[in-house]
């Protein structure tokens, strides 16, 4: 009855009203018990789109020397240099998912809002998937550079010189040195390698000029 004339027609918990029977018969006079008999269903947000990143960001990247199989370190190893082949995916977009509305004991609905929709957006050198319109891939071989919703290739890796500091290179794409190339470097390209210094004993192998 109390029930009713409250309006309570959903999330009652049987059990828990049996309890409140069982217990309520036997309390002494004066006494008082409490106990929730409906629960109501609170709304889930719908989540706005994600954008995923497929490739390392390369400001983010730690430069530290690489250990060899032997356990050796070499100190002008310095790890790979961050690159992309073309075609090969750079990022993903998770679509945004809906609201899922509450529910009151009374039976009103709750409402939930619905994620926002963000597109994609192509950048220079990389285009949306024509497998997956949720996927950004390379057109080109370069250089990966991350936005919040997008990525642009770059095909030339430009550095003011080649030593201690950058460690040797490889890169897919073409490789621009302003200064010099210090001794016992390694430099790789599958493009053209420009060098604006002098090259002292170090080893330079491009596929392209």
């Amino acid at each position: 009855h109390a029930l009713a004339s409250g309006s309570i027609t959903k999330g009652i918990n049987k059990l828990a009203l049996k309890k409140v029977l069982v217990v309520s018969a036997q309390l002494r006079p004066g006494k008082q018990f409490t106990q929730p008999i409906a629960t109501g269903r609170q709304p889930v947000e719908g989540k706005d789109a994600q954008f995923i990143p497929l490739v390392k960001d390369i400001t983010k990247q730690v430069l530290a020397p690489v250990e060899d199989e032997t356990g050796k370190v070499d100190m002008l190893n310095l790890g790979d240099t961050v690159s992309v082949a073309k075609g090969q995916p750079l990022m993903r977009r998770i679509p945004p998912t809906q609201g899922e509305p509450g529910l009151t004991v009374q039976g009103k609905e709750i409402p939930a809002g619905d994620g926002k929709d963000l597109l994609l957006k192509e950048g220079k050198g990389s285009a949306i998937s024509d497998k997956d319109p949720n996927v950004l891939i390379a057109t080109l071989t370069g250089m990966p550079i991350l936005h919040e919703f997008s990525v642009d290739v770059d095909d030339v890796l430009v550095l003011e010189s080649i030593g201690v500091a950058t460690g040797h290179v490889k890169f897919k794409g073409n490789v621009l040195v302003k200064g010099n190339v210090e001794s016992d470097m390694m430099v790789r390209a599958t493009g053209n390698i420009t060098i604006g210094g002098f090259v002292e004993s170090a080893n330079i192998q491009a596929q392209g000029d």
